[in-house]
């Protein structure tokens, strides 16, 4: 062997590979750990000892601040657990955010289902939401109301197609005029204006073709150069594909 190899050879063995400083690494880990760590331990430090509620239409629904004052004196970290897993579960709600404000405060803010139509049954109202969930049930209601004898539905539930029709001929025909009642029956859906008059509409069919002719008929009934005028007519019955006139 030559002495330049000879002479290589020994250099290898001279360069020793660089050691880990094992110190250093757990230093680095622990370090990482406490930074990922540190905000759940601050939410576990910071104790709640108020919830300030609000939606869209002022203060939240009464049930859920009363709801919610369980949590006082609860840390954060459990509060803000237990909040949002009430609010997934609660079908009133439809969206949320729940904040810390310093120094104890937990504020949340709701976008939650309002009512727009109401079934009224004996002498009770089932609020509806514009989704045609039922809300909740009250004693009184200012709310356009479809009178539905022997109605019987819960919180939570959506109505079935027919309902829905229903309240949608309702809602429109509230638009237009002034209704008196609004009553489904078997036969069909009765409402009753201020002027006297009584329209009867099918149970089924197309919303915005049945209010169209509504209008039409409205409109010559009141044109001048015709010989039947609106203060002749008692009932628009729009069940048939004929309009009936009474």
């Amino acid at each position: 062997m030559s002495k330049s190899k000879e002479n290589d050879s020994v250099r290898r063995r001279n360069i020793q590979k660089p050691s880990i400083n094992i110190f250093k690494l757990l230093s680095l880990i622990l370090i990482l750990v406490f930074i990922y760590l540190i905000p759940t331990v601050i939410k576990k430090l910071i104790i709640i000892k108020s919830i300030d509620c609000h939606s869209q239409i002022g203060d939240c629904p009464e049930e859920l601040t009363n709801y919610f004052s369980y949590l006082l004196k609860s840390d954060y970290k459990y509060a803000k657990s237990q909040i949002e897993k009430f609010l997934d579960n609660n079908f009133t709600v439809k969206d949320y955010l729940v904040q810390y404000q310093i120094p104890s405060t937990v504020r949340i803010d709701l976008v939650v289902k309002t009512p727009k139509f109401a079934i009224k049954s004996g002498n009770y109202f089932y609020l509806i939401a514009d989704d045609f969930q039922i809300l909740s049930i009250a004693d009184t209601s200012s709310l356009p109301s479809l009178i539905l004898s022997g109605a019987q539905f819960k919180p939570g539930e959506y109505l079935d197609k027919e309902n829905v029709f229903a309240l949608e001929i309702l809602n429109k025909v509230s638009v237009l005029f002034e209704v008196v009642e609004a009553k489904k029956q078997k036969e069909g859906l009765t409402i009753t204006l201020k002027n006297t008059l009584i329209i009867y509409f099918p149970l089924r069919g197309d919303a915005d073709a049945l209010i169209g002719a509504l209008r039409l008929i409205y409109s010559r009934l009141n044109e001048e150069n015709k010989g039947i005028r609106m203060e002749n007519i008692r009932e628009i019955d729009l069940r048939y594909k004929n309009p009936v006139l009474r």
